[in-house]
C-alpha cells in the first residue's frame, strides 16, 4: 500500500493508529489490574503445623480458644468460615489484659481454601492483630508440644504482659 502524503489521509492513518494503541494499552491495563486483584485477594491459612520462634515474633497475643460454633450462622465474609469462639485463658499479649480480653476477635476466619476448626475443640491461637482475618497460627491445644508450649512460655516472659503460666489450665 502506497501512503498517500494528503494531510487528509495522513490524519485519519494516525488517528487510527493512535486508536489502536489506546485499545491495546486499555486491554493491558485492565488484564494487570485484574492481576493485582487477585495478589491483594490471595489468601494466607494459619500455620496449622509446628509453632515456631517466627510464629511467635509477629504476634499480638497468644491465648487458648474454645470453639462454639462454625459455619453459616457465624457472620463473615462470603470467602471465609466463621468460627465464633471463647477464650479460657490468655498466655501473653502486647496490651493489657482487660484491653486484650475486650478486643481479642470474638470471631475467628478462616479463608474457605484452609481446614476449618471443629466446634467443641480447644486449640492455642496466635493473633498478629485484633482482627477477625488477622490469625497467625493455630493448633490443637492437645497436639501442642513440650518445646511449643516452652516457646510460648518464652513469649509470654518477653512480651509486654504475661497473664498465666501453661500449667495454669
Amino acid at each position: 500500500m502506497k501512503l498517500s502524503l494528503d494531510p487528509l489521509h495522513l490524519s485519519s492513518y494516525f488517528s487510527s493508529t493512535l486508536r489502536d494503541q489506546t485499545g491495546a494499552r486499555m486491554i493491558v491495563l485492565f488484564v494487570l489490574l485484574l492481576h493485582l486483584t487477585e495478589i491483594a485477594s490471595h489468601h494466607q491459612c494459619p500455620n496449622r503445623g509446628a509453632i515456631t520462634k517466627n510464629d511467635l515474633k509477629d504476634v499480638r497475643f497468644v491465648a487458648k480458644i474454645r470453639v462454639e460454633r462454625v459455619g453459616e450462622s457465624v457472620r463473615c465474609n462470603m470467602n471465609y468460615n466463621g468460627h465464633e469462639v471463647k477464650y479460657p485463658v490468655f498466655y501473653s499479649s502486647a496490651d493489657t489484659l482487660d484491653y486484650t480480653k475486650r478486643n481479642a476477635p470474638k470471631i475467628v476466619a478462616i479463608h474457605k481454601k484452609c481446614p476449618t476448626l471443629k466446634q467443641g475443640k480447644f486449640y492455642v491461637l496466635g493473633c498478629r492483630g485484633y482482627d477477625t482475618y488477622d490469625c497467625a497460627f493455630v493448633k490443637e491445644f492437645g497436639n501442642v508440644t513440650k518445646s511449643e508450649e516452652k516457646l510460648i512460655k518464652l513469649k509470654g516472659a518477653t512480651a509486654g504482659y504475661n497473664f498465666l503460666e501453661w500449667s495454669a489450665l
